[in-house]
């Protein structure tokens, strides 16, 4: 059972993701594989059978994306936490956090400081109350302007699904001379200062089910 002032903080979320999905539930789950990192997601037993027409228009249209960790964010963990993704001892920056999955990592991880870049006000309130889950330190940014140092390393899950959002390529190699970009949707990222090194396949969690193409998700790195 939540404290009072627990169960006040998970309201705002909650709130928001009933008006999406009523009778939909959020609660703390460990990640697959590392069950000591717990975020706030919904809770999989949720009966979308139950989700009109309108609904799902208006999930379409702004999605509570911060109820799940998505495939892009879990492969990224897996890299973070086998050290294929090095963040001991530096300043990482996580853009377009969401719910704060992989800045969370990189700090249990051993970062020095991590930066959690978000500008939804409910997906921030969401990294913080992940972030005190796991008694993890981040600071949360809306930009990576905002960030006051020298960003070692910055990590983007997830975060090209739209064709204008491939500008925030350059962004990431103004702020950093290290980037790591993994993407599910962007199969074939055509940019003179990254190539593609590898590929991993993992689903959403809890699993949304979506197309097994989104399933396979690409890392991309800045050359150097």
């Amino acid at each position: 059972m939540a404290s009072w002032d627990e169960a006040f903080i998970l309201s705002t979320p909650l709130l928001r993701l009933q008006t999406f999905l009523p009778g939909a539930k959020l609660r703390f789950q460990g990640l697959p594989a590392y069950p000591q990192l717990e975020l706030l997601l919904i809770d999989a037993d949720y009966d979308d059978s139950r989700i009109s027409a309108e609904q799902a228009d208006k999930i379409g249209d702004d999605p509570p994306y911060w109820v799940f960790c998505w495939a892009s964010g879990r492969a990224m963990v897996n890299e973070i936490f086998q050290g294929s993704i090095s963040v001991k001892g530096k300043v990482v920056a996580d853009f377009g956090s969401g719910a704060g999955v992989v800045a969370i990592a990189a700090a249990l991880a051993g970062a020095k400081r991590v930066y959690a870049c978000e500008i939804d006000p409910v997906a921030i309130s969401v990294i913080r109350i992940n972030c005190q889950r796991n008694n993890t330190e981040l600071i949360v940014t809306r930009d990576l302007d905002s960030i006051p140092e020298a960003v070692d390393l910055v990590l983007a899950a997830d975060v090209l699904y739209e064709a204008e959002n491939l500008k925030f390529l350059d962004w990431f190699l103004a702020c950093s001379d290290d980037v790591v970009v993994a993407d599910s949707r962007l199969k074939n990222l055509i940019h003179s200062q990254y190539e593609h090194y590898c590929t991993r396949y993992t689903t959403s969690f809890p699993d949304f089910k979506e197309a097994k193409a989104n399933n396979e998700v690409r890392f991309y790195r800045n050359r150097v």
